[in-house]
């Protein structure tokens, strides 16, 4: 085989810069370089995950990278407690202002995580003996990307020494260093925020939207009123004309034009019995009104 579409992009790649996955398809580099690592790990990852993580991946570089400034640091784990999000990087990639110092898709919105936790675990599997003060640990982050049905893991530190506390068994439990229990105290505080940011965004949302609503209705009820005025009036103007014609309800289109011509003969100013030219022009705009009222009710 020369080469193969990327399943991602649709581009055809060389198998030499190129990763295949489990179900046989490939994703080319270009794009590996925007998925998360989370995205690549999952053991049964298949076209459709890498798919969802180049979506994810150009979301994360177009809006949460570039907002993202650290506040907080245990190992490799970073949070923005202002924005509500986290990074797992190495050290050497947050600037002394807290900036990631280079693009990465790998930060992530706190409220998307669900499942959260900080697992302790010792990293030799020998017993533990009572006689020991102390236990190197591995602290490792995970939760669940409901969104994109993806598990998030890695290991933020590798080798914390733990006190260890006997368990009156002869055995002994190790205790939680002190700073892991204030970075998670402060990944639980943010998440807490974040919700109730999220929370009154909504609030305001929905009384925007009440608002507008209400306006639109307002609008629409002052257009109705005008409508009605306006339909009020036309029906008091074509009473009037009727009554200058001395006309019924149910009038003709001749009817009409004999009693216009009789009013023109009787109030043309050329017959002498008026000084007012805009009598003439009354009757002419009480029979093109009359005339008008034929034409909508359909008689002639």
């Amino acid at each position: 085989m020369i080469g193969s579409a990327c399943v991602a992009c649709g581009k055809v790649t060389g198998i030499f810069r190129s990763r295949r996955l489990p179900d046989g398809s490939r994703v080319c580099k270009a794009c590996q370089a925007i998925i998360p690592e989370p995205f690549l790990e999952e053991q049964y990852v298949s076209a459709q995950d890498v798919k969802n993580g180049v979506e994810y991946g150009k979301l994360a570089l177009e809006t949460l990278y570039p907002v993202f400034t650290a506040t907080a640091r245990y190992g490799r784990m970073a949070l923005d407690e202002r924005h509500g999000l986290f990074t797992i990087c190495d050290a050497t990639s947050i600037g002394k202002d807290g900036r990631l110092k280079a693009p990465s898709p790998e930060v992530y919105p706190c409220l998307a995580i669900t499942e959260a936790s900080f697992n302790i675990s010792p990293i030799s599997t020998a017993p533990v003996s009572s006689g020991s003060r102390t236990v190197a640990c591995r602290v490792v982050f995970s939760g669940y990307l409901e969104r994109c049905n993806i598990h998030v893991r890695a290991a933020i530190k590798k080798n914390v020494s733990c006190i260890l506390i006997p368990d009156g068994e002869g055995q002994a439990v190790w205790q939680e260093p002190d700073d892991l229990t204030a970075f998670r105290g402060c990944y639980r505080q943010m998440v807490e925020t974040a919700w109730k940011r999220m929370q009154e965004t909504e609030r305001i949302r929905q009384e925007e939207n009440r608002m507008e609503q209400e306006k639109c209705q307002k609008a629409q009820e002052e257009a109705e009123r005008q409508a009605r005025q306006k339909e009020y009036r036309e029906a008091d103007y074509v009473r009037d004309a009727r009554i200058l014609f001395m006309l019924g309800e149910d009038y003709t289109e001749a009817d009409l034009k004999r009693q216009r011509a009789a009013l023109m003969r009787a109030f043309h100013p050329d017959n002498g019995k008026t000084t007012d030219p805009a009598y003439a022009q009354k009757i002419n705009d009480a029979y093109g009104c009359l005339l008008e009222n034929i034409r909508r009710r359909g008689k002639t």
